[in-house]
């Protein structure tokens, strides 16, 4: 048991404090219980959780939900979320000041072209991903083939790690460039990182590309979906109007994106 929550208090309350210690979307939760109260109750109070009578525990291992992976990611995913949960212990240390306590944590953000290695990543990313996924698009395992081979298009995978651990690969964007304007056509981050400006380093790596001219104008493709409010937020937060239609558009500014206690590192 990873996140052990032995209380008196409401099971959905208990999934909802899991659900935020670890940054994950509860809409990735299956709830087993033998009482058909405690099913009700979750499935009332969040109804994006599924709840599932213990009777039909047998069946759990052909649960599309609880498949697993076969990415790399998939075989630390474990060790990831004990990691989480020391970093939850630390930042209780700051307070309300979170900004502090991101100080503290030495995030390094490695942005860099995609390799043949990460398709499988790329597949989960870009097929998992509701709450950050800008343009809520699903691609099929051969679209991904298509848009990794498209030479028009800039691909980069984002791995992060901190002083805690790592986090792994969290991300995948595309874009494109036009004279002084950057576009990204779509992006992709694991909710393991929401929070901690990670979208910002990758949009201030984008806007200032090692050896590049800087770009004038950031335009986002941003299509709402019933899942990616979060997305949404992120874009409002980064001075986009998220009322206007897409492409999202920004005129960019000296230091618009940059994240001070963020290292990013160019491969």
């Amino acid at each position: 048991f990873i996140f052990p929550r032995i209380n008196w208090g409401p099971k959905s309350e208990n999934i909802r404090q899991i659900a935020k210690d670890i940054d994950i979307g509860l809409d990735t939760f299956v709830f087993v219980d033998d009482n058909p109260f405690e099913l009700e109750e979750v499935g009332q109070a969040l109804p994006m959780v599924e709840c599932v009578p213990v009777a039909q525990l047998r069946t759990l291992s052909s649960h599309e939900r609880l498949r697993g992976s076969t990415s790399a990611e998939a075989k630390t995913r474990r060790k990831m979320y004990r990691e989480a949960m020391v970093r939850v212990e630390a930042a209780a240390a700051f307070g309300d000041d979170y900004i502090a306590f991101l100080r503290s944590c030495g995030i390094r953000l490695v942005v860099r072209p995609d390799r043949q290695e990460d398709f499988e990543r790329i597949a989960e990313l870009v097929q998992r991903t509701n709450q950050l996924n800008f343009s809520g698009h699903k691609y099929g395992r051969d679209e991904i083939h298509a848009l990794l081979s498209d030479p028009t298009l800039e691909r980069y995978v984002l791995i992060c790690e901190d002083r805690f651990g790592r986090y792994g690969t969290v991300g995948f964007c595309l874009a494109r460039r036009a004279g002084s304007t950057v576009r990204l056509q779509d992006f992709m981050l694991s909710c393991r990182v929401q929070g901690k400006f990670v979208e910002a380093a990758l949009f201030d790596r984008l806007c200032n590309p090692p050896g590049g001219n800087p770009a004038e104008i950031i335009e986002v493709d941003f299509r709402r979906t019933a899942r990616n409010a979060p997305a949404q937020q992120v874009l409002g937060k980064l001075g986009f109007d998220t009322a206007a239609e897409s492409p999202l558009r920004k005129a960019v500014e000296r230091d618009s994106f940059a994240v001070d206690f963020i290292d990013i590192v160019h491969e």
